[in-house]
């Protein structure tokens, strides 16, 4: 039986990945080109503090680091439609693009990703129409 070589950087770089998971998570985004981070989440602070009375949910929003990027480095939804926030939940950190930094409605629904910890899915709960919120 014949074993298969790896090439030896491969394996270096395996190395040094594992040896870096604990200090930098790997599925952690480190940064999305272009991204600046906003002066000051506490700025939204009322905003957050609505979305925490109407959910009845709480969060840290100290935690939560806000950037804004440009429109092209966010990609677009599955269905085609441009994509102006997104949430990491692993990072904690909220990217809306520059056109809506200041959009309440935009803010908000990252917000509430937030403090649900989940960057994926629309819970009706709290998004939809009739959401404990209002629509998000």
């Amino acid at each position: 039986m014949k074993l298969r070589t790896r090439p030896l950087s491969l394996i270096v770089a395996l190395t040094v990945l594992a040896a870096c998971s604990d200090v930098i998570r790997i599925d952690q985004p480190l940064e999305i080109p272009g991204a600046t981070k906003y002066f000051d989440g506490s700025l939204f602070r009322p905003l957050w503090n609505g979305l925490e009375a109407c959910s009845k949910l709480s969060g840290d929003l100290d935690a939560v680091d806000f950037y804004s990027v440009a429109v092209e480095t966010l990609p677009s939804s599955l269905h085609g439609i441009r994509t102006v926030g997104m949430y990491f939940p692993s990072s904690n950190r909220i990217f809306i693009v520059q056109s809506e930094m200041w959009t309440t409605s935009v803010i908000r629904h990252e917000m509430m990703h937030a403090l649900l910890r989940d960057e994926s899915g629309h819970p009706a709960k709290y998004f939809g129409s009739d959401g404990l919120c209002g629509y998000l």
